[in-house]
Formats: structure tokens, sequence, C-alpha cells
């Protein structure tokens, strides 16, 4: 069943109350724009529950990886630049659901907006699972970048996504295409976004480039948590950048101009 009395720590050391915490063996129904799916919470750990399908079976193996790859690094590292995980349903645990999606290789996973008005949801396609730790770090800084700051265009949104997944695991063979395509074909407007993988690729080394010059953890931060969008809110952080910030310019022709040239 689902406790009512745990406790925990927030990320700035203070106790939480974390009420309606979930339990191995506890069962539900979540529903998203796939349908409605029973599972069952088959591990814990103090910032996770995850969810199976009732229909697949994950092995022990993978469920203690993605505990472990949570726990320390996935958590730490995303709120460290992205900041403190919103906690609307009160469980201290960030949900992640293993359900059948759409097969191997299309659509991995995701952070859903209709979802997370309930509780704070990834979804990973378990015809995916080989790629849970990359899926997991991307989605994560979604969900809390969609807390702070809902309306936020999309290339500054996936740019962040991949500089959570750039930040947590380095670089990887998907980082990789998606910023060869754009350097490749650099002609590629930045903020015209059509989901193309240059589109991901130039956003991701945006926003990877302002994280080094703009004052890493805390640029990114105040960037997230800033409601201005796009240009207007990176403009914003030119003008008043995190510590050991380096000058690229006050508008974003400058600041492209500088980005371009690196």
């Amino acid at each position: 069943m689902i406790s009512t009395s745990v406790l925990g720590v927030s990320s700035a050391g203070q106790p939480r109350s974390c009420l309606n915490s979930w339990s191995v063996g506890d069962g539900d129904n979540i529903t998203t724009s796939d349908g409605t799916f029973a599972v069952t919470v088959e591990k814990i750990s103090s910032n996770s529950a995850i969810f199976v399908e009732d229909e697949q079976i994950v092995s022990s193996t993978i469920l203690n990886d993605i505990v472990s790859n949570w726990e320390s690094i996935i958590f730490p590292t995303t709120t460290n630049f992205f900041g403190t995980p919103p906690d609307i349903d009160g469980n201290c645990q960030v949900e992640i659901a293993i359900i059948p999606i759409d097969g191997p290789g299309g659509d991995e996973g995701y952070f859903e907006t209709g979802v997370s008005t309930l509780r704070e949801a990834l979804f990973i396609d378990i015809d995916d699972i080989s790629e849970r730790n990359r899926i997991l770090t991307s989605e994560f800084s979604e969900l809390i970048h969609h807390d702070y700051d809902p309306f936020e265009y999309l290339w500054v949104k996936e740019g962040a996504a991949g500089l959570s997944e750039f930040m947590s695991y380095g670089d990887s063979q998907q980082l990789e295409e998606k910023a060869n395509s754009w350097t490749q074909n650099s002609t590629t407007s930045l903020r015209w976004w059509d989901g193309r993988t240059p589109d991901m690729g130039s956003s991701f080394l945006f926003l990877t480039y302002l994280s080094d010059k703009l004052g890493g953890s805390t640029g990114i931060q105040q960037l997230i948590s800033n409601p201005s969008l796009g240009g207007n809110g990176i403009e914003n952080l030119a003008r008043n950048p995190g510590p050991g910030s380096t000058p690229i310019g006050l508008t974003m022709s400058e600041i492209f101009a500088n980005f371009s040239a690196a």
C-alpha cells in the first residue's frame, strides 16, 4: 500500500514530507495520450518509483541499474543544472513508467505535459529499455523545465534536454549525429524549429555554449527559471550571467555570431 508517513530530505538539505510515497507492489493506472496502462511498482528509491506495465517483465538487473544511475548521476546532475523538481502529488518520487509505446527505435520515451498536472512521471518504451539512462536524463530535464517555464520555445527546451544528457553522460552517438548534422549544414536556423536532426543539433550545441560561457549550472538554472521566452531569456542571462562567465555579447545577434565563430 501507499505509505503516508515517509520523510525525506530536500535538495537544500531540509526535511520534506513525503506523504503518499509508493512502495514495491503498489498498483495503479496511468493514463497518457497513448492510453491507460495498468502498472505495478517494481522498485523504489529516495527519489523514484519505477513502475512496469503489468504485461511486461523487466529484470532485477535493469531495475537496479535504473535506481543506481538515477540516484548517483541523473537526479543530482539534472537538479544541479535545472533546479528542484515539482512534487504535485506529494510523494517525493519521480515516477518512471516502463510501458510499450511504439516498438524499437521510435518514440523511445517521453515526458507528457498533460500528465504533469497530476503527477511527476516519465515514460520509457520497454522496446528501447537499453537507452533508459539517456532517455531519463533528457526527459527529467524537460519535466523540471516545464514546471519553471511551461511556455518556453521548443528550441530552448530541446537544447536544454540535450545539454542535460551531455552533462550526465558525456558525448553519445545520438548527440554526435545531431551536432554533426548541424555543423555540416550550419545555415539551418537555430530558432526556426522543425524537429529535424540539424535543429536538435544546433539547439544542443548552443545551450552547451551558453553553459560554458555564462556560468555553468548557475547560469542554466537562471535561464530555466526565467519566464522570458527564447532569445529574450538568453539576453537576460547574458546581462546577468552566472559566476566565472565570459562576455559573448548582449543581443541574440551578437551571441549567435560568437557561437558560430567558436
